[in-house]
């Protein structure tokens, strides 16, 4: 893993958790059955859990817009529960969320 990767590209074999009190968010493997089809990376797996109601809390880092190197921690939670539409058309899925 580069230094310079950004927080969302990370994947579970390209960090080391190294805090005893936090739990770190590093991706979502998936699977079809018993077969690994995928990951998503740890904003893919932010994305996932709002949309399927299932975010407690979480904390993503951005880069700082006034210090060069520095990150900006935003706390999230949900406050409403993720409203979901799927209509399928011409063999397309369209997703409202």
């Amino acid at each position: 893993m580069s230094p310079t990767n950004k927080d969302s590209e990370i994947k579970a074999n390209e960090t080391l958790i190294s805090s005893k009190t936090n739990i770190e968010n590093v991706g979502l493997a998936v699977f079809h059955g018993d077969k690994l089809v995928g990951e998503l990376t740890g904003l893919e797996t932010i994305c996932h859990q709002i949309i399927s109601n299932k975010l407690d809390t979480c904390t993503i880092n951005i880069p700082s817009p006034f210090e060069e190197d520095k990150t900006i921690s935003l706390r999230m939670r949900l406050a409403n529960k993720t409203n979901n539409n799927v209509k399928i058309t011409e063999n397309r899925s369209i997703h409202y969320i």
